[in-house]
């Protein structure tokens, strides 16, 4: 008897996106009408469906999770964004700025991990106002996505600086660190090597899972013993980085 049934539904990689592409949702008539519970409105022209959580994940897809897009998932229709449907409207609010804006940086050629990144820049931003007030928590779905659309179009400016910036990533491991750092005093520092070493130059705005970030410095070292921070390096970290005979010391904050 096989591990796998035949005929049990699919569950990972095979569904997902790095790249956008136009395509059909690789799902039956059937599936999209017991999929589909509510239509909520309209976010950047594209329809915002409430979607039975439950059943996809039994029948498609077990990491479906609060919400997906067309960019990133083959089974959700081109032109549509899926909500979770026990999701209240202002959760429901959060996840439409985050598919809406995922949608649009997949589709201008942003891999999903970039995009990804700051489309939770987005949806933090835009959670944090409903927390402190300045932004008032919707009271059904419909005006979730009306204020979805207001709040992405706000942020438009912001959306088109994204797109033309580079983006730097941080590994895993640091970025929670990173993040309190930036909170607390206001910058940061990174070590570049190898193919990121003479990349990054003072004044550039780059995007990050921190959102966009301005270069304050570049030091350039000539070997460990010099890093100005050896003190604070891990093992591990001084002896990845013992291999290198040039390296850069990025200093950089938060853009306003």
């Amino acid at each position: 008897m096989p591990i796998i049934p035949k005929n049990a539904p699919y569950y990972n990689v095979w569904d997902r996106m790095d790249e956008y592409a136009p395509h059909e949702p690789d799902v039956t008539p059937e599936q999209l009408a017991s999929y589909r519970k509510t239509l909520y409105g309209t976010v950047l022209g594209m329809q915002v469906w409430g979607v039975d959580g439950l059943n996809i994940r039994g029948s498609k897809d077990i990491d479906f999770t609060a919400g997906g897009n067309p960019a990133r998932y083959r089974y959700v229709p081109n032109g549509e964004l899926w909500i979770e449907s026990a999701l209240s409207a202002p959760d429901a609010l959060g996840v439409a700025v985050h598919e809406g804006i995922e949608t649009v940086f997949m589709i201008k050629g942003l891999p999903y991990s970039n995009a990804h990144d700051l489309s939770n820049v987005f949806e933090w931003n835009l959670r944090q106002a409903m927390l402190n007030g300045s932004v008032k928590s919707p009271a059904t779905h419909a005006d979730a996505m009306c204020m979805a659309e207001d709040w992405l179009h706000s942020k438009i400016e912001m959306v088109r600086k994204s797109l033309k910036s580079p983006y730097m990533s941080f590994p895993p491991a640091e970025v929670s660190a990173l993040k309190q750092r930036l909170r607390s005093v206001g910058h940061a520092f990174t070590t570049r090597v190898d193919a990121e070493q003479g990349k990054r130059k003072a004044g550039e705005i780059v995007n990050s899972p921190f959102g966009q970030l301005r270069i304050l410095s570049v030091k350039t070292i000539g070997s460990l013993f010099e890093h100005p921070f050896l003190k604070e390096l891990t093992p591990a970290q001084q002896k990845l980085l013992s291999k290198y005979d040039k390296l850069d010391v990025i200093k950089f904050t938060l853009v306003k």
